[in-house]
């Protein structure tokens, strides 16, 4: 393929975010096919090695609705009793013999049915061991089968025999295999396609390759509608002179129903190299698939059959750092879609240094003033101890009752209380004088009384002088 030419940078940078990036990507032909594409290798984000080349890796698709990158291909092959004519040159060697027979059941070589079983081996070993794809048969004359379902990859081999599994149905066939019968009927066929592609993810690709030799014996628009209906692209091939044409027929209007393509095989010694070939490279309605780098010029790359496509960018083509690539889808009608993505490429021979943390530069240091010595502690004054308390005046109601100055005279009732001068007096020597009992204790020490009153002050508690005239009152 054509080359990309970019400038080289040696410095890694970051990839930045891309806002528009759009990988897979689809839109709408003129006849509302969708157009799918998508880059499946290298992944958005990836960083990838900037000093070897990079092999880019897509899918391309047209159908009914998007797809995934996973593709199902069904091979539907005519077993009727015509394709028993032998004597052709099925490995296209220049000669018919032993090495034709690749049906080695029925003992006859260079049979249509060789040629067609030659052709199918050819195209499943050509899928190989890609995971994204599964392959599956079916058989058909009077009536259809599915000789063996998907499987995936293509050449998986279950057994261990060495032969792949397609292949070791197929080397099985014979006219009429599985109760086909020996007729042929298209609308049989298609409808055993559609039933068993309704088995797979209604988001992958479904193709199938159809092959006979004969005239369909049906109608087959309703039977093609609902494969077309069921996403299947069907492409068809007429094989040898015996087969119906393109041109106006079942076969023709097949590929036109469900948007595959109808191929001549005229010669069917060819058919291998035909059906390699034919209805997808790149697939039917598709045009081409373009490439770009960086901006760069867009350059086209190779497609096969499927829709799978392949390129290869340089290592001197990619920039240091964030790299913008872009896929671009044509169709046949000129609609075009996009998808692209960003990935960085590093240096792998670059030293790497580990991290260091940043430098910073430390602020000045600003002297500070000297210190000044505090000044000497003077010691406290001397306490001085508090004047001692004063004892409150007693009340009156610490003192007792006033004495009646007229004795019983101001008792009128007898009770032991008087009244003179407007107040209550009790009446000394009274029976009521006599019973009462006094708490104030009295004073043991000669200075407790500071003013002379006859009340002292003493252990906290007002206390009576003996023979004082405040004892005189309590007494």
């Amino acid at each position: 393929m054509l080359k990309i030419t970019t400038t080289i940078w040696t410095a890694a940078l970051v990839l930045s975010t891309n806002a528009f990036a759009v990988n897979p990507n689809s839109g709408q032909t003129s006849t509302s096919q969708t157009l799918n594409i998508e880059i499946t290798s290298p992944s958005s984000g990836a960083d990838i090695d900037i000093t070897q080349p990079l092999a880019i890796e897509g899918l391309v698709n047209i159908g009914a609705a998007p797809s995934t990158g996973r593709s199902n291909v069904a091979f539907v092959i005519d077993v009727s009793g015509s394709t028993d004519n032998d004597g052709n040159d099925c490995n296209n060697d220049g000669q018919s013999n032993a090495g034709d027979n690749f049906t080695p059941t029925d003992d006859t070589s260079g049979t249509v049915l060789d040629c067609e079983v030659g052709a199918v081996m050819a195209l499943n070993d050509s899928l190989g061991s890609n995971p994204s794809v599964s392959t599956a048969i079916i058989v058909f004359g009077t009536r259809a089968s599915t000789a063996q379902d998907f499987v995936s990859p293509a050449d998986t081999d279950a057994n261990g025999n060495g032969v792949s599994d397609i292949d070791d149905v197929l080397v099985q066939l014979d006219q009429g295999s599985n109760g086909a019968g020996f007729l042929t009927d298209f609308n049989e066929a298609l409808i055993e396609l559609t039933r068993l592609m309704n088995t797979r993810p209604g988001n992958e690709q479904r193709v199938a390759y159809f092959l006979t030799d004969g005239q369909n014996s049906s109608n087959i628009t309703a039977a093609a509608t609902a494969a077309r209906d069921a996403g299947i692209r069907v492409e068809t091939f007429s094989v040898g002179d015996g087969a119906e044409a393109c041109a106006g027929s079942n076969l023709g209007e097949i590929a036109d129903i469900t948007g595959g393509s109808c191929t001549d095989v005229q010669d069917v010694d060819t058919l291998a190299a035909v059906i390699a070939n034919v209805g997808g490279v790149p697939p039917t309605g598709i045009e081409r698939v373009t490439l770009s780098i960086n901006g760069a010029g867009a350059n086209q790359v190779a497609v096969d059959n499927l829709g799978n496509w392949q390129g290869t960018i340089a290592a001197a083509e990619l920039a240091s750092g964030a790299n913008t690539l872009e896929a671009t889808v044509f169709a046949l009608d000129g609609t075009a879609v996009v998808a692209d993505l960003m990935f960085n490429a590093m240096d792998s021979n670059a030293p790497t240094t580990p991290d260091t943390p940043p430098v910073t530069t430390p602020a000045p240091v600003i002297p500070t003033a000297p210190v000044t010595p505090p000044a000497p502690v003077t010691p406290p004054a001397p306490v001085t101890p508090p004047a001692p308390v004063t004892p409150p005046m007693p009340t009156m109601a610490m003192m007792g009752p006033m004495l009646c100055a007229n004795g019983a005279a101001s008792d009128h009732d007898g009770d032991g209380w008087g009244w003179e001068n407007n107040s209550s007096c009790l009446v000394q020597g009274s029976a009521f004088d006599l019973s009462r009992q006094t708490s104030l204790p009295h004073c043991t020490l000669t200075d407790s009384d500071s003013d002379g009153d006859g009340w002292g002050w003493e252990n906290n508690a007002t206390c009576v002088v003996t023979g004082s005239a405040a004892s005189m009152l309590i007494d």
